[in-house]
C-alpha cells in the first residue's frame, strides 16, 4: 500500500539521519526492512550524495551507531564475496574433474577391445613384414604376353623381347631392360603387374623405383615413354612407392583416377579406387596434383596426408575436393605387415579394406551403421569366414547376393523402409583400353 512505502521512507530518512527513536526502530524492524541490507545500504548512498551536495556531514549525535552499522553490513557484504568466489571456484573444480572422468569413461566406453582374427594370431610380431608365400602377381602386356609368377618362381628368369623378369630370392621381382636385345615397342607400350587377392608383390623397376603392390591391385608401367626424364605408372589399387634423389634428375608420375603424384626423390603410400585416391608422404619431397592444382600441392612433414574426392556436379562436371591432413607411418603401411592392425576404425573402412585383401566384392555398404566401430588384428592365414564372423559378432548381417555381398536384408524381409542410405560404392569398372 502507499502509505506503508511512505511510511518506510520516513523511518529510514531518520535512521540515517539518528533521529529516530526506539519505538520507530521497532517499528522499522516490523516493516521487514532493518534486515535488508542491500536496502539499507542504497538509502544510505541517496542520503549520503544529498547530505555532501548540501556542504553539510553526517550527525555527530544519534542513539544508534550508523557508523558501526553499516560497517557490519559491508563486511557481511564482502564475507558472502569471497564465499560466493570460493564456491564458484569449488563448483569450476569440480566440473572439470567430473568432465575428465566421464571423457575417460566415455573414451573406455566407445574404444572396442581389440579382438585377433585367424589361428596363432596373438603370438606373432606385430611390426614384422608379411611372409614371401603371400608374394605373387601376373604380368602382362596386351596382346602379346601374360604369365603368373609366385613363390615357386624364386630365382627363376622370365624373358620377353628385350624384358626381363627376375625372382629375387628375398622374393623382390626386378624387371630389366637388356641394353644388348633390340626391340622396338608399340608406342604408350605398358606392362602390367596385378596382384591376386591376398597376394602382394615387390617391383624393382629401372632408375631404382621400388613398389611393393597390395592385394587386389594393378599397376601399369611405361617402358617406352616419348620424354626419357619422366618414369609415368598408372596405379588401381594401393602401394608403397620409394623413389630415390640420385635417378639422373628424372621425374616420377603416378597416375591415380583423380591424382598424380610427381616426385623427384621421395617415399609415399598411395591409395587409387574409383573417384578417391589418397597420398601419405613418408620421407622426401612429394606434390599431388588434382584437376584444381595440376602443378601439384605439396605434402609436408605436419600435414603428410592428402585425400581427393571427385564431385559430380551438374551437365556432367567434375570438381576435385581435396582435404589436408596427417597419418603415422604406421598406420600408413598397416596392410604390409604379418598382423594388420585397425584400432577403432568404422565398420565400413573395414570392410571395403577386407574387399580388397580377400578379393570379394561389395555392392552395397548403405545399410550399414556409420557409427559402428571395430578394433582387430588381421593375421595373413585369417580367413574371409573368420573375418566375417568376427564382424557378425558386432551385430552386423551379411547377406550373398549373385556372387557379392550386401548388407541390406533381401526384398520383403521388413515391415517398414529402411531409411538410412547415405552412401553407395560404385562397383570398379575401369577401361584401359588405351594401354
Amino acid at each position: 500500500m502507499p502509505w506503508i512505502e511512505k511510511r518506510k521512507e520516513i523511518l529510514f530518512d531518520k535512521l540515517l539521519k539518528r533521529t529516530i527513536t526506539a519505538s520507530e526502530l521497532r517499528e522499522l524492524d516490523l516493516l521487514g526492512h532493518l534486515k535488508d541490507d542491500d536496502t539499507i545500504l542504497e538509502h544510505l548512498d541517496k542520503w549520503q550524495n544529498q547530505s555532501l551536495s548540501e556542504n553539510d556531514g553526517l550527525p555527530k549525535t544519534s542513539d544508534i551507531d550508523i557508523e558501526s552499522l553499516v560497517g557490519q553490513i559491508r563486511q557481511k557484504k564482502t564475507y558472502r564475496k569471497k564465499i560466493r568466489v570460493l564456491l564458484s571456484c569449488a563448483c569450476m573444480g569440480l566440473f572439470v574433474i567430473l568432465l575428465v572422468l566421464f571423457s575417460n569413461y566415455n573414451f573406455n566406453e566407445q574404444q572396442e577391445p581389440e579382438v585377433f582374427i585367424g589361428k596363432n594370431c596373438s603370438i606373432l610380431a606385430p611390426d614384422r613384414d608379411l611372409d614371401q608365400k603371400y608374394f605373387a602377381c601376373d604380368i602382362e602386356m596386351k596382346n602379346l604376353f601374360q604369365k603368373r609368377l609366385d613363390n615357386k618362381f624364386l630365382g627363376g628368369v622370365f624373358r620377353f623381347n628385350n624384358l626381363e623378369f627376375s625372382q629375387q630370392p628375398t622374393g623382390i621381382l626386378k624387371l630389366s631392360i637388356r641394353a644388348n636385345v633390340h626391340f622396338n615397342f608399340p608406342q604408350n607400350s605398358f606392362v602390367t603387374i596385378s596382384t591376386p587377392p591376398k597376394r602382394q608383390v615387390i617391383i624393382s623397376l629401372p632408375s631404382g623405383l621400388y613398389i611393393r603392390l597390395d592385394g587386389g591391385s594393378k599397376l601399369h608401367y611405361l617402358i617406352n615413354p616419348k620424354d626419357s626424364a619422366v618414369i609415368y605408372c598408372r596405379l588401381e589399387g594401393q602401394a608403397y612407392v620409394k623413389f630415390p634423389e640420385n635417378n639422373g634428375g628424372k621425374m616420377l608420375a603416378l597416375e591415380n583416377y583423380n591424382s598424380q603424384i610427381l616426385t623427384y626423390g621421395g617415399e609415399f603410400m598411395v591409395r587409387s579406387e574409383y573417384g578417391y585416391s589418397k597420398a601419405v608422404r613418408l620421407n622426401g619431397e612429394v606434390s599431388l596434383a588434382t584437376l584444381q592444382e595440376p602443378k601439384g600441392k605439396p605434402l609436408t612433414q605436419r600435414k603428410n596426408m592428402m585425400e581427393v574426392y571427385h564431385i559430380n556436379e551438374a551437365k556432367n562436371k567434375i570438381r576435385d575436393s581435396f582435404t589436408y591432413s596427417s597419418l603415422e607411418t604406421t598406420t600408413a603401411l598397416n596392410w604390409t605387415k604379418t598382423v594388420r592392425h585397425y584400432n577403432n576404425v568404422s565398420i565400413r573402412t573395414f570392410l571395403l579394406e577386407m574387399e580388397r585383401w580377400y578379393g570379394f566384392t561389395i555392392e552395397s555398404v548403405s545399410c550399414l551403421p556409420k557409427d559402428r566401430k571395430i578394433s582387430a588384428a588381421i593375421c595373413q592365414d585369417a580367413t574371409l569366414e573368420d573375418v566375417f564372423a568376427a564382424v557378425s559378432k558386432k551385430g552386423i548381417t551379411i547377406y550373398q547376393n549373385n556372387g557379392m555381398y550386401t548388407f541390406c536384408p533381401p526384398a520383403g524381409r521388413l515391415k517398414k523402409q529402411i531409411n538410412n542410405v547415405t552412401y553407395i560404392r560404385p562397383i570398379l569398372q575401369i577401361k584401359m583400353n588405351d594401354l
